[in-house]
């Protein structure tokens, strides 16, 4: 703070999120201000001590007590990044960040949809059905059929919504998102519009794989024990259980219903193992730097060759 008896900083909660905090210097008392749980790139206080401005989607501004809710100083401009309040000027930098959503194939590239906003998740069912997650001034979820334009199937009321899955019957859809400064999985039947919150073993959460032929799902959480894989049934009253020990930080499952997880290593990298349901792990690819999962298998980054390389799922070169 100007006065320097107060600290102001952005406390993480979640995958990419948070709020913001203000800490006495004397006391050492911890406040709150605010309870978004969004993305806060940056912040700074204003002359006065009692305002703080702070970036991310839009310019926001909170008191430092906490005692009113945040209000966005313009209206228009989106992804604030860095930003100055020190003098009766602020400044402030942004980014326009538009999205395109295409299809490619032999055939071609045809473009499904274009906007300004963040696309945060993509998949394709096994019917070709395309969905993504949009997020601009609100979050949606988006629909392609093949042959047909795409269009805004849902409002999501969560924040950071992310790693959007379909189930292999192709009519429900797995993806995290926020609520209440936690993340959450979510399965939502497509048609009915209905979004079901499953349990949560921690605050952070990481993919969302269909597995047993849709009856369960896998995915990352780390807690007290650190980052490992849970699963969790879509029976009622089903509780998430841990299936790995520490180190798995994704799951992702192939069309054909078999599960593989990253692994980080040290001293850096990520190693890619296929995981049986009853058996021991098998790893397919060494430590890399980094990877994608795709349609039946990865594209990696080594960290000892130049360029993005692609791996079966089953192993081999």
């Amino acid at each position: 703070s100007p006065d320097g008896r107060h600290l102001a900083f952005v406390r993480m909660s979640s995958e990419g999120a948070g709020d913001v905090w203000v800490q006495d210097l004397r006391s050492g008392d911890l406040n709150r201000v605010t309870r978004r749980n969004a993305y806060i790139p940056n912040l700074d206080w204003a002359r006065d001590g009692r305002t703080l401005f702070y970036g991310g989607e839009h310019l926001w501004s909170v008191a430092s007590s906490g005692r009113r809710p945040p209000q966005r100083v313009l209206i228009g401009v989106q992804a604030v990044g860095r930003l100055s309040a020190a003098s009766d000027l602020i400044a402030l930098e942004t980014v326009s960040q538009s999205s395109r959503v295409v299809r490619r194939g032999a055939k071609g590239e045809s473009e499904v949809a274009a906007f300004r906003g963040k696309v945060r998740g993509l998949d394709v069912s096994s019917r070709g059905e395309l969905a993504f997650l949009a997020e601009g001034d609100r979050s949606w979820l988006w629909l392609q059929r093949p042959g047909s334009p795409a269009r805004r199937h849902l409002e999501l009321d969560l924040t950071l919504p992310r790693g959007v899955r379909w189930a292999p019957n192709g009519r429900s859809l797995a993806l995290i998102g926020d609520v209440g400064g936690r993340a959450h999985l979510h399965v939502l039947d497509v048609e009915g519009g209905r979004l079901r919150r499953l349990p949560a073993p921690a605050e952070n959460l990481r993919g969302a794989a269909w597995v047993e032929g849709g009856r369960a799902l896998v995915f990352a959480a780390r807690d007290a024990s650190g980052w490992r894989l849970w699963r969790i049934g879509l029976e009622p009253g089903a509780r998430a259980r841990p299936i790995t020990g520490p180190g798995y930080i994704y799951a992702y499952a192939t069309r054909d219903g078999t599960l593989y997880g990253a692994r980080s290593e040290r001293p850096v990298g990520v190693s890619v193992w296929r995981l049986p349901l009853n058996g021991r792990p098998i790893q397919i690819a060494s430590a890399n730097v980094d990877w994608w999962p795709i349609q039946p298998g990865f594209l990696f980054q080594p960290a000892d060759k130049p360029g993005t390389w692609r791996q079966p799922s089953t192993g081999g070169p």
